[in-house]
């Protein structure tokens, strides 16, 4: 129940106690209150079971140690979880006197014995706002039977059982595995045998899930895709076949004879979600065109059914669902944790905008308790004042309609509020009028701006505008409307005290106009005249943006001071930062961002910034942003040892830049931003992301001692190392394999699958190997392979690299490759390779030669090439392939022949074809394109007879989609409407055909010829949008 403790005394002297065995409360009451349980000590009620979920927080020692007094004196207490709105994981700690330090799960953890046989662990989990106490047993007994209560269906495990299962069922052993696992791990252990599944519902796992989304994808059809705090993702498949739900799972399927699809989600998302504790960051209700509103409403329902059978509100920081009626979301809303959420977004399943009200969301807590609501989609149609949008931190919404005075009522409510942030509303139609300004006032922002009359150049006309509109014009004779623009300038700059939160000044243009100044009344440039108009008095600016060149940011700099953000737009070629960045200017400043536009970064500027850094501390952080960013001379100046930021994929180093060797600049090359980073760091700080469990040095791979030997006898015995290897991947495998001999021989016996998504290969040069490996859990590893003398250095991240002497840097990768492919077991998602701007003859020769034919199974694959022979030695080691995407390695135009590829198995059985910037030079008529379903190329030339032969073609070809070819030469003549037939359509630059499909009724063949882009669409279409004279047999002519 729900409420405070005097409540859940009352309640509970109505209820059987003979058959009561568990109670759950969620109290809000003092400490204290909540743990005084007199009342419950009676002989009779030993046997249940008592777990208390209180809205609060402790404070102090002493209301720590009235916690676990509590636990002492009443045996039935088994759980109270103190769920704050923040909690500060150090002051517990301090509390508990205890380290406040993190374990490998992220958790802290300390236990208070109790009694001989019984203690209290009390836990905190990082990013989780909640303390956790909770009763063990010291040996607990949990019942296994091995007889007749072992049913043989749910195990996994062949052979003698009972040594393995008085491991497994221990359950200090089986805690410390559940700490690593999580929802998909607890349901894997679950089904391995009766007795784990017992281990593990008395010990109540949380099953850490971070996000759900919940789909209706089409009639009788439900998907529902699962992400961890671990960021692993699964998607569940629920598929309602007549009195049957097939249920699939990556390439697992099972079936439900007798159940209905949503019933049995309902019953596994009761299951998954028993043990919950975290908050979850999102739940996504959706549904698609295909669907009925009124059934994914019909669905609601029954979640509703469920939800109230819950003993405790579900915790969500985030709710979103796809509706249209307020209905749909009161059947989930009240059912979420009101603490917990704080963002609700609903969105719209139709392009046009429905309407709703919201009347029955604003009774509700969870309305009135949130933080952010996003409604921007469909038009509600409640009041503006009866939404409550003050309650709410940020607000995006749309509404049927708003008035002045909805404005002006609103703007005080939000006045009052402490909490306000931002709120945007949209609205169909309004009512707002004049009126708004006098309940609001007059805006404050004015635009002015001095032209130069036309028919007289000594005269000037100032123009007021705001709001967009102009609100005064004023002439002035005789004075150039520089002079004026100068004097009230002036005035500005002038004022005692100004501090502007923000100053731009463009003056790139400034010389251009300079033989115009005599009639505009002045004789110096705008940055020269404001230093001399301030007198050496520094204006205080928060962020400066400045447009012009060198010379002119140095005058402009000097007029200010304490400024936190500079921007200078020095998009000039051969721009020269030394003398900018020697200059005394930046003596005004004190920790300051300075950040440059340029329209190329040269070796000069480079090696300007890094002395800049040397020889003045005033520099913290400097930003280059280009147009072009180039590699080479970054390299130059900086070296090429930078690591790889897994995340954002940025290049990063460090070099010592002081004496002492204290301070160290980070440079950080961002390609995805066009930027490069400085930034001063002090010596020992790793401004490198931090890559969890990457070790340091070798020896700590070895876990587990050389001394003792019984663990040898759990690990490395094949039939339980086989269960194991069933949930690692690639990368869990290599760190079971340097464990000890014993258990790598039993790995290679096992042959577990790798379970790679997708491949990454670079080629940056000739003596380096970028590879990035994409696991099906989306965990992702880079490693670079590179030449050093005679031998190769293995980095993983560029971090610590490994070097082995002897062996050529491509023959150690892909013989690498090869081993991490064994016992694959499904396709790649992927297979990419990238030469860059290298030769990649030398990799693929080598390539040819180490990697077995139809190898590599993958169902994409994209690569750039040189020439028709490195296909011909990449196409054949592969297999599975649907995809093919070709690249020009050089990044021009490339002339390409496929007559001999194209007669290829791997090839002729693709599903797709892509050519980015290659020209087919091989004739059409030469080459296999018409099997594949979709197909996007361009060729040297093509003639009337091509395109008339393609069609033939491609109407005997059931499984073709689209196919676009263009041409630089066109051949096509007077012939081609003789052979085609007289066009549907035609114009001066376009003509459209269709045809009958042989033997399917239900498709035509439609042609796009334009002839000004010179190219041709062949595209198979539904005959229901053909039209009725679209066949010319059909056409009736007038």
């Amino acid at each position: 129940m729900h409420g405070n403790v005097d409540q859940s005394i009352v309640m509970e002297s109505c209820l059987d106690r003979k058959i009561l065995t568990t109670i759950n409360l969620n109290v809000e009451d003092d400490l204290r209150k909540v743990v005084e349980l007199d009342h419950w000590r009676s002989e009779e009620k030993k046997r249940f079971e008592v777990l208390v979920n209180f809205y609060g927080t402790v404070g102090s020692e002493e209301e720590m140690n009235v916690v676990i007094e509590a636990f002492s004196r009443y045996l039935f207490l088994q759980d109270i979880t103190v769920i704050a709105d923040s909690l500060e994981p150090s002051k517990i700690c301090e509390l508990l006197k205890i380290p406040f330090l993190w374990d490998d799960t992220r958790r802290i953890k300390h236990q208070i014995l109790l009694a001989a046989d019984e203690k209290i662990e009390i836990r905190l989990t990082e990013g989780v706002d909640d303390l956790e106490f909770y009763r063990k047993s010291v040996h607990p007994h949990i019942v296994t039977t091995f007889g007749n209560g072992f049913q043989h269906k749910i195990s996994r495990v062949q052979g003698d059982r009972s040594n393995w299962m008085r491991v497994f069922t221990n359950t200090t052993i089986l805690e410390v595995i559940l700490d690593y696992a999580q929802c998909f791990g607890i349901n894997n252990l679950r089904r391995t045998c009766h007795p784990i599944q017992d281990t593990i519902d008395y010990l109540k796992p949380s099953p850490m899930i971070d996000s759900l989304y919940i789909g209706l994808p089409e009639s009788n059809k439900l998907t529902c895709l699962i992400e961890l705090g671990n960021g692993i993702e699964r998607s569940v498949h629920y598929d309602q076949q007549e009195h049957t739900c097939v249920v699939f799972m990556r390439v697992n399927q099972m079936e439900f004879p007798g159940e209905s699809y949503q019933n049995l989600f309902l019953k596994h998302l009761k299951e998954n979600l028993k043990f919950q504790r975290a908050p979850m960051k999102e739940i996504h209700f959706d549904y698609f065109y295909m669907v009925e509103a009124a059934d994914f409403s019909k669905f609601l329902k029954l979640v509703q059914e469920y939800l109230k059978t819950r003993n405790q509100a579900i915790r969500v920081k985030k709710f979103i669902m796809t509706t249209s009626t307020q209905d749909d979301l009161v059947s989930v809303i009240p059912y979420l944790c009101s603490r917990s959420l704080k963002t609700i977004e609903v969105k719209s399943r139709y392009e046009e905008k429905l309407e709703s009200g919201v009347d029955k969301l604003v009774a509700l807590d969870q309305w009135r308790q949130a933080e952010e609501l996003l409604m921007r989609e469909d038009t509600i149609t409640t009041p503006l004042g009866k939404i409550g949008l003050e309650g709410f931190q940020k607000a995006d919404v749309l509404l049927s309609t708003i008035s002045s005075r909805d404005v002006f009522e609103l703007k005080t409510k939000l006045l009052t509020s402490s909490t306000f942030q931002k709120l945007k509303i949209s609205f169909n139609s309004s009512t707002i009028d004049g009126l708004i300004y006098n309940l609001l006032g007059i805006p404050y922002a004015y635009y002015f701006e001095y032209q130069q009359e036309e028919k007289n150049e000594k005269n000037t006309k100032i123009i007021c505008k705001r709001n967009g509109k102009t609100e005064s014009e004023l002439e002035v004779k005789d004075k150039g409307f520089m002079e004026i623009f100068y004097e009230d300038l002036k005035v500005i700059l002038t004022e005692n005290n100004l501090l502007l939160n923000f100053f731009t000044i463009n003056v790139e243009l400034e010389q251009e106009y300079r033989k115009y100044w005599s009639t505009c009344g002045v004789s110096q440039n705008l940055c020269d005249w404001i230093r001399s108009v301030i007198n050496f008095k520094k204006n205080q600016v928060e962020n400066l943006k400045f447009n012009g060149n060198v010379d002119q940011a140095i005058s402009i700099l000097s007029c200010f001071q304490n400024v936190k953000t500079i921007k200078l737009d020095l998009r000039k070629k051969d721009v020269q930062l030394k003398m900018l960045l020697d200059s005394d200017v930046w003596n005004n400043f004190n920790e300051f961002m300075l950040d440059f536009v340029l329209e190329e970064v040269t070796e000069d500027n480079l090696s300007d910034v890094k002395e800049a850094f040397y020889h003045s501390p005033a520099f913290t952080n400097i930003s280059i942003t280009t147009a072009v960013l180039d590699k080479t001379p970054i390299y130059k100046i900086f070296g090429t040892s930078f690591a790889v930021d897994p995340i954002l994929l940025s290049l990063t180093t460090q070099i010592p830049i002081s004496p002492d060797g204290e301070e160290q600049l980070h440079i950080s090359v961002s390609r995805m931003f066009q930027m490069i980073h400085f930034s001063r760091v002090k010596n020992g700080v790793k401004d490198l992301l931090y890559v969890p469990g990457l070790p340091k040095n070798e020896p700590e791979f070895l876990m587990v001692p050389d001394s003792g030997k019984d663990w040898l006898k759990v690990f490395a015995n094949p039939l339980i190392l086989e269960v194991i290897l069933k949930y690692a991947n690639l990368f869990g495998k290599h760190l079971l394999r340097k464990l000890c001999n014993p258990i790598r021989l039993c790995v290679e016996l096992v042959k577990p699958d790798p379970q790679i998504k997708s491949i990454f290969i670079s080629l940056e040069d000739s003596t380096t190997i970028d590879v990035k490996v994409t696991l099906k859990n989306l965990h992702v590893k880079l490693i670079r392979y590179e030449q050093e003398g005679d031998g190769c250095a293995i980095s993983v991240y560029r971090i610590n690299p490994q070097r082995i002497a002897g062996v050529d840097h491509k023959n150690m990768f892909l013989n690498n490759l090869v081993d991490n492919l064994k016992g694959q077991k499904n396709n790649l998602e992927e297979f990419r390779l990238d030469f860059e701007d290298s030769d990649g003859s030398d990799f693929l020769e080598v390539f040819g030669y180490t990697v077995q034919n139809a190898s590599i199974k993958t169902e994409k694959l994209i690569t750039t090439v040189q020439n028709q022979g490195d296909l011909l030695k990449l196409l054949p080691k592969l297999s599975s392939l649907k995809s093919i995407n070709l690249e020009s390695s050089t990044g021009k135009a490339l002339m390409l022949d496929i007559d001999k590829v194209s007669k290829l198995e791997q090839w002729i059985q693709a599903e797709e074809l892509k050519m980015e910037n290659i020209v087919v030079l091989t004739p059409v008529s030469d080459m296999e394109i018409v099997h594949f379903e979709k197909a996007d190329i361009v060729v040297n030339q093509m003639g009337s007879m091509d395109v008339f032969e393609l069609k033939n073609k491609l109407l005997t070809f059931p499984t073709f989609k689209r196919l676009q070819i263009s041409f630089e030469n066109s051949l096509i003549d007077g012939t081609f409407y003789q052979l085609m037939g007289a066009p549907f359509t035609m114009t001066i630059h376009k003509s459209i055909f269709y045809y009958k499909i042989p033997n399917n009724p239900d498709f035509a063949l439609h042609i796009l010829y334009l002839s000004t882009r010179k190219s041709i669409t062949f595209s198979r279409v539904e005959i229901s949008v053909v039209p009725a004279n679209g066949f010319e047999e059909n056409r009736v002519e007038n």
